[in-house]
This record gives C-alpha cells, sequence and structure tokens, in this order.
C-alpha cells in the first residue's frame, strides 16, 4: 500500500480521517477541516499529509486496476475534479502546500489518462499528478 511505500521509505505520512468532524477535504479550492458542506458530491478527501523540510504535500490517493469500466470513468472525474479545486487553490494561497492527486495502478498509466491529466495542470508546479512511488523519489529529491 501506499502508507506502507512510505515508511519503507523513512517518510512520514500522515493518514487523515475522510470521515467525521477530523476529516479533511478540498472543496471550491479551499482546504476545508472537519466541516460539512451541503454540496457532498463536489468535495474531494484529502487521504495523507506529508510534511518535508520545506514543502506540505496534501494528497488525495486512488488505485484503479482494471482498464476500462464505469467505476474508472468514475474514479477519473473524481480526480479531474480534485484536480481543478487543486488548481483554484494554489492560485488563490501562495504557501508551500503542493497538491497531489496520488494515482496508483495500471489504469493511470494509460498515456491518453496520463496526457488528459498533465493538460489540465499545464505546468502549475505546486499541482502533481503521479504515483506513490514518483512522489518518493520527488521528496527524497527536494533540495
Amino acid at each position: 500500500t501506499a502508507l506502507q511505500l512510505f515508511k519503507n521509505a523513512k517518510i512520514v505520512c500522515k493518514k487523515l480521517s475522510s470521515s467525521g468532524k477530523n476529516r479533511t477535504t478540498i472543496y471550491c479550492g479551499e482546504i476545508v477541516y472537519g466541516k460539512k458542506i451541503n454540496n457532498e458530491e463536489k468535495v474531494r478527501s484529502i487521504d495523507f499529509e506529508i510534511k518535508s523540510s520545506c514543502l506540505t504535500y496534501l494528497c488525495t490517493h486512488k488505485y484503479v486496476k482494471d482498464l476500462t469500466g464505469s467505476h474508472q470513468q468514475n474514479v477519473l472525474n473524481e480526480v479531474l475534479s480534485f484536480i481543478d479545486d487543486a488548481i483554484l487553490y494554489t492560485s488563490r494561497n501562495k504557501n508551500n502546500n503542493i497538491i497531489v492527486a496520488l494515482c496508483d495502478g495500471p489504469f493511470w498509466k494509460q498515456l491518453d489518462i496520463m496526457r488528459m491529466i498533465n493538460n489540465k495542470i499545464n505546468n502549475n508546479k505546486r499541482v502533481l499528478f503521479c504515483d506513490t512511488l514518483k512522489l518518493i523519489e520527488l521528496i527524497k529529491n527536494e533540495n
């Protein structure tokens, strides 16, 4: 799992609550802590927080194995929505937070999916789309 990979790499990764009063979400370009939001279908959870020497990575995590199907399309739409909110967040907030769509599994390696997501991010240096191993590499090589 992603948490085990971070642990093996000696990276402290805090698992955040995805429900209840302690949940952390991104909604309409804002990080929201523990608050119920009326438009729940547009809320995206932030699953992990990783603090490095100078940056904080806030990650949603999705694992999709199969290459096609309605579930895959739903998860892709969730990730695209998360990225929209991440782009809005980074345009409004000049801080050291990096917002990460952490996507593991064969589904995310398809070239058309990778291109679509990377085109959406469009060189925003504070919004990342990568798998767990790539994020570990980025954090290890941060300085």
